[in-house]
Formats: structure tokens, C-alpha cells, sequence
């Protein structure tokens, strides 16, 4: 039951990025978004996914797997918007 919880926890933490992604993509802007924020986020999550996969813990491997890519894919955007902004 704890993993079960833990699962559900873990999924619902990842996903809580992606309202951050989204308003980055829907204002094409990121200025006042951390870069290392994300940076840290994105390397963090992928350490403990494959942590997760050698162990074979389930909810560590879904829950980080989830998270490694909503914290890259903002970590995209933001590095994407910055450029833009920084070509003007």
C-alpha cells in the first residue's frame, strides 16, 4: 500500500511541472524562469531514475522518468526562449 501511495505521490510531484511548461509555451517567454532551477531539476531526476531502474523500484522509475522529462522540456523552452529573447 505505502508503494502504491508513493507512486501516486511521486506522478502527481512530476507532474505539478507542467504548469510551468505550459505558461512558458503559451507567453513564448521565460525571463523570470531559473535556468539552474531546471538545469539541477533535469540532471537530479535522470540520476534517480537510474537509480530507480537499478533498483527496480516502480514508483521511483514513473514518478522520476515523468519528472526527468517535464523538468527537460522546460528546461528546453526556457533555454529556447532566452536565445530568442537574446537575438533581438
Amino acid at each position: 500500500m505505502l508503494k502504491d501511495l508513493a507512486l501516486i505521490s511521486g506522478v502527481a510531484m512530476a507532474l505539478a511541472i507542467f504548469p510551468q511548461t505550459w505558461k512558458i509555451w503559451k507567453d513564448k517567454a521565460a525571463r523570470d524562469v531559473s535556468l539552474l532551477t531546471f538545469l539541477v531539476l533535469t540532471i537530479g531526476s535522470f540520476i534517480w531514475f537510474l537509480y530507480g531502474t537499478d533498483e527496480g523500484d516502480v514508483p521511483i522509475i514513473f514518478s522520476y522518468g515523468i519528472r526527468f522529462v517535464a523538468a527537460g522540456l522546460t528546461l528546453a523552452l526556457i533555454i529556447y526562449f532566452n536565445r530568442k529573447l537574446h537575438k533581438k
